[in-house]
């Protein structure tokens, strides 16, 4: 048996061709996108894990990191972290992505909300993301205050949902039919550009940008552990946070 890795991408799938016509046995390992790229052939498909587990283990890198302001929270947390070792007395925390009541002005997710009940989307992309009640993330802060140990790094975060997931939660709450229509990833990631142009004409934040997508895209599964095991922290079901989230935008006429 051979195994062919990015077995859909126009290398991968070529190989795959030669080496079927050269009567070996394939197993291939492929990205959820371009799948067809493999249709009608006789092989065994194999689907690498939705994302890679992060902890607090993994260094600050800000050269790694996606986007602006990522990579500006991973430079002040290696500041913070200097000021450490001269004695500052201090501690970081890393929520995941924020949901929930009180978002004045709203936050990207917040105005994701309220295009959903107000029926503007229509379409969405395949991913997953963890979010987080900000209740949840402002209750951490307070616990690291009180149990947390100088120097160390929590993650808070919530609960990994796909964006699929998201919609059947969302519709169920609110009632609204989800949007049945999926964007390809390159087409979105096209359309992400534009978006952020035309955006940047009439001085508003976009939608969407390829930050957030290649975000969702990163499928990550987020470890609670230390928090939970060290601070006591333990977040609620993102169902709620969503729950209360939009009936607090209806209660301040967002909705």
């Amino acid at each position: 048996m051979l195994a062919v890795t990015g077995a859909n991408g126009h290398i991968g799938n070529t190989l795959v061709r030669k080496l079927l016509s050269r009567g070996e046995n394939v197993q291939v390992l492929i990205h959820s996108n371009n799948r067809h790229a493999l249709d009608g052939l006789e092989v065994e498909k194999l689907e690498p894990p939705m994302g890679m587990v992060i902890d607090e283990s993994l260094p600050f890198e800000p050269y790694r990191t996606i986007g602006d302001y990522g990579r500006t929270k991973a430079r002040a947390s290696l500041e913070v972290l200097k000021g450490v070792k001269q004695g500052l007395d201090a501690v970081i925390v890393c929520p995941t992505a924020v949901v929930g009541p009180y978002d004045f002005k709203p936050s990207r997710m917040g105005q994701f909300l309220i295009d959903f009940v107000k029926r503007k989307l229509i379409a969405y992309i395949d991913g997953a993301f963890d979010f987080v009640d900000v209740r949840d993330v402002a209750m951490g802060h307070i616990l690291v205050c009180e149990k947390g140990h100088i120097g160390e790094t929590y993650i808070l975060s919530g609960e990994r949902i796909t964006f699929k997931e998201l919609m059947v939660i969302l519709k169920d709450i609110s009632g609204v039919e989800a949007p049945r229509l999926k964007v390809p990833i390159p087409l979105a990631m096209t359309a992400a550009i534009f978006n952020a142009m035309f955006y940047g004409i009439i001085n508003k934040e976009p939608r969407f940008n390829k930050y957030s997508i290649r975000t969702l895209l990163s499928n990550p599964f987020i470890s609670i552990t230390k928090a939970n095991s060290v601070l006591g922290y333990s977040p609620r079901p993102i169902r709620e946070s969503l729950k209360d989230t939009i009936e607090w935008f209806k209660e301040n006429n967002r909705i």
